[in-house]
């Protein structure tokens, strides 16, 4: 299977390692974990899109 580069984007934490292992066992395994609108806003503006995207709507710091 082809390795796609995966983003999670979810404040509770349990629910993105949750979400983390279930693609593991799936076989993903470049996957970033990013807990709020901040980090991810940082984490977009200096990486490549990846392949998938994992998104919670409604983070703790905003839309």
């Amino acid at each position: 299977m082809k390795d796609y580069s995966t983003v999670i984007i979810e404040d509770e934490k349990p629910a993105a390692r949750l979400l983390m292992r279930k693609l593991n066992d799936l076989g993903l395994e470049d996957v970033e974990m990013l807990h709020s609108v901040a980090q991810a806003r940082k984490w977009f503006s200096e990486n490549a899109c990846p392949d998938l995207i994992f998104l919670d709507m409604h983070l703790s710091d905003g839309l």
